[in-house]
């Protein structure tokens, strides 16, 4: 049984017919609202589900960095795993645009159709995924952490130029810092560092990533992952 989830998890078909927007075309029937939240608001996920249509939205707990989200994905589905959300914190980066669901409302009709459940064990897989991803990250070395984080942004909200890809204003050195886990110190330091070895650019500012760097690191990173969570399976 096992070895069949471990195939259907990895079927590319399956990947597609059960992804967020597929999910979202699910929950969306449910009475909803829509909320225009500007910088630096938090929202609060107590029996609530949020969906991204526009911005980025970051969740730490403690003061740590758990999950970076943007448009098309979902805040607070981890209510449908567990009763206390109360101790992460949700940020605005950036104006946003979220609609908002009744988590009850929302996994009753979701468990009313046949592949719910479906949709509910592949989004608790790409959660602890996530969290793999932050465990992973935080036992590197410095340099290889901020690698990551910067080609996580890059690959994930960056902007294509010429020079590369440009990481979006939002994501300050104070947010880069805490999502990487490095001192404001420590910080400068590597990114002097990168950008003598060429991996980057920095311009007015703003970071800019070489499109083959972010790539294979990330690539790299991914491998590691998958790698850890064999092991610890």
């Amino acid at each position: 049984m096992e070895n069949s989830f471990a195939y259907l998890y990895d079927t590319t078909v399956v990947q597609e017919t059960f992804d967020n927007q597929n999910l979202f075309d699910i929950i969306s029937c449910t009475e909803h609202k829509t909320l225009n939240l500007k910088r630096r608001q938090q929202i609060h996920v107590e029996k609530k589900i949020y969906y991204i249509l526009k911005g980025k939205v970051m969740t730490s707990r403690n003061g740590v960095i758990l999950a970076i989200d943007g448009e098309n994905n979902f805040i607070g589905l981890e209510s449908l795993f567990t009763e206390d959300l109360s101790r992460d914190t949700f940020f605005i980066l950036e104006n946003a645009v979220l609609l908002e669901f009744d988590t009850e409302e929302a996994l009753y009709n979701l468990l009313s159709l046949q592949e719910g459940w479906v949709h509910l064990i592949l989004q608790e897989k790409r959660r602890l995924e996530q969290l793999t991803r932050t465990y992973v990250c935080i036992h590197k070395k410095g340099k290889e952490k901020l690698q990551y984080a910067l080609s996580y942004l890059a690959k994930e909200f960056g902007i294509v130029t010429d020079k590369g890809i440009l990481i979006p204003k939002c994501f300050n050195k104070s947010i880069i810092s805490n999502f990487a886990n490095l001192t404001m110190n420590s910080l400068k330091r590597i990114l002097d560092t990168l950008e003598k070895e060429g991996w980057l650019e920095i311009e007015n500012n703003c970071l800019i990533i070489r499109k083959e760097h972010v790539e294979s690191y990330f690539n790299f990173f991914r491998t590691d992952v998958k790698h850890h969570l064999t092991h610890t399976n």
